[in-house]
């Protein structure tokens, strides 16, 4: 799925796990139930532009993120080192002191 995301060979993927939306930058599809849907993406400006091609009647609505940490982050392999050392399916403990919030600190 990361690689047809990654690649261009496909828009977006519907699946709860971050972990390919982390990856591949991509928007993904998190929940889709009797019309309704969310989509995710880890980069503010790549949801807001997918949100202009919805109809005007569209009730969507941007929530962005408390800590925005992948916002500029281009590289793959950095937010996947970004993400083991936050926890996630490969390591789920994460790096002792690593948090969403410490990696936002600038």
């Amino acid at each position: 799925m990361c690689h047809k995301l990654l690649a261009g060979k496909a828009v977006m993927a519907e699946t709860k796990d971050s972990d390919i939306n982390i990856i591949s930058g991509g928007i993904t599809i998190s929940s889709f139930t009797k019309g309704k849907f969310e989509l995710s993406c880890i980069t503010a400006s790549k949801i807001q532009d997918a949100m202009k091609f919805l109809s005007n009647e569209s009730k969507a609505v941007f929530k962005p993120a408390e800590f925005p940490i992948f916002d500029g982050v281009e590289s793959p392999r950095l937010r996947a080192l970004m993400m083991v050392m936050m926890g996630c399916d490969v390591y789920l403990a994460g790096t002792k002191g690593i948090r969403v919030a410490k990696l936002a600190d600038r």
